[in-house]
């Protein structure tokens, strides 16, 4: 009896346990983790292991090796020993409390094609590897793929996640406009498509823009998920032909060859012809004669003259900057021995040449300024033979 005693006494002072995997020391252990633990006894023992909260999956007599459950709480691990002599210790129990971090990723699932997203881990931990070798708490990625990311704790518990990115590729853009649009003309840029919003290199945030002016327009527009994409385009406007028919100019007996330049690829006169050319005679009341030239992209100039006949006095002019009929122009008061006399209604003279009517005519000034719309009347004296015409000349605005 004192022999049972005494082994029963040398068995609960010799039962220890002993902790032999990943460092940890009673009485803390990883949820989810496989420990080893151990005891010391007596030689020949027999050890009957009893655990709550896990499960035994190698028994090793005087160690065994035990998977945790993965639910936050404690378990408990008790031994007791049976010697080789029928004795029976005590049973010797420790309380195991579990260790369970959790670990979240907050990111972007979806990126767009050029753009980056962030990677972070919500929860406190002292370490962190991600299966790129990183060991920085977060991940900044441009490309697509499985992003996965073990983070330990204080305790020395480690806990995975993993974030999945994908990518969204950048929206299809492509401008338009039309092409062969004649200077002085406006176009209007459009992309191909409908997106959420728009920024034109002018400002614009309409779905398209009209322009008049030649240069580069840049569009960048993004989709509904954000993405962005830019094009550009080169607005070219396809110039006028260039049409000049000349001086307003007076016949007397003569003819005259109006030319509209060669450069174009049809004509039409107002006479109807459409030749690139016209001949025209004098007449005897003046005409005002124009002509409308296309080029290949069907851009049209115009020009016009007015061609007055010799001896006609004209009573009205319109000097409105033109450049028809803004001046009041008679070729037979242009001689040096002419006096020309222009009063208003009220008998008040408003112009005098004592050397004739200048070639290039009255545009309806006094004095610089020029005179309101009315009616005026000149006198015109020839010196050597004493002859005098008198008419009226309308100023109109």
């Amino acid at each position: 009896m004192k022999r049972s005693i005494h082994i029963a006494y040398l068995l609960i002072f010799l039962i220890s346990f002993q902790l032999q995997a990943q460092g940890q020391t009673l009485p803390s252990a990883c949820g989810g983790s496989k420990v080893r633990y151990g005891v010391s006894g007596l030689p020949n023992s027999i050890f009957q292991w009893d655990i709550t909260g896990g499960t035994i999956v190698n028994n090793y007599n005087d160690s065994i090796d035990v998977t945790w459950n993965t639910t936050n709480g404690s378990g408990t691990l008790t031994v007791t020993e049976h010697t080789f002599y029928n004795c029976v210790a005590a049973p010797n129990v420790a309380t195991i409390t579990f260790d369970n971090p959790t670990l979240s990723l907050n990111y972007q699932s979806a990126i767009c094609f050029g753009n980056t997203t962030s990677i972070v881990p919500v929860g406190s931990f002292q370490s962190y590897l991600w299966n790129n070798g990183s060991t920085n708490q977060s991940m900044t990625v441009s490309q697509p793929g499985l992003y996965k990311l073990t983070a330990t704790d204080a305790k020395g518990c480690s806990v995975t996640d993993s974030a999945l990115i994908t990518l969204t590729p950048a929206p299809a853009l492509s401008l338009t406009t039309p092409s062969g649009v004649c200077l002085g003309n406006t176009t209007n840029i459009a992309p191909i498509g409908t997106f959420a919003s728009y920024l034109w290199s002018n400002g614009s945030t309409n779905p398209s823009i009209t322009v008049s002016q030649p240069g580069l327009y840049k569009l960048t527009a993004a989709d509904s998920k954000g993405c962005i994409a830019s094009d550009s385009i080169q607005v070219t406007f396809s110039p006028s032909p260039i049409v000049n028919l000349g001086n307003d100019t007076t016949l007397c007996d003569q003819n005259l060859t109006l030319d509209a330049g060669s450069g174009g690829a049809s004509y039409l006169w107002s006479t109807g012809e459409s030749t690139s050319s016209i001949l025209v005679s004098s007449s005897s009341e003046g005409q005002s004669i124009w002509v409308e030239v296309a080029n290949d992209n069907g851009c049209i100039s115009r020009d016009t003259i007015r061609i007055e006949a010799c001896g006609i006095v004209p009573n009205t002019i319109t000097p409105n900057g033109d450049n028809w009929n803004d001046k009041w122009k008679v070729d037979k008061y242009t001689s040096s021995n002419i006096t020309v006399e222009i009063y208003d209604r009220w008998g008040r003279m408003v112009y005098q040449s004592k050397n004739g009517l200048p070639s290039d005519g009255w545009d309806g000034t006094s004095k610089g300024r020029p005179l309101p719309m009315d009616s005026y009347y000149y006198i015109v004296k020839f010196n050597n033979s004493g002859k005098t015409e008198k008419g009226t000349i309308t100023i109109i605005r």
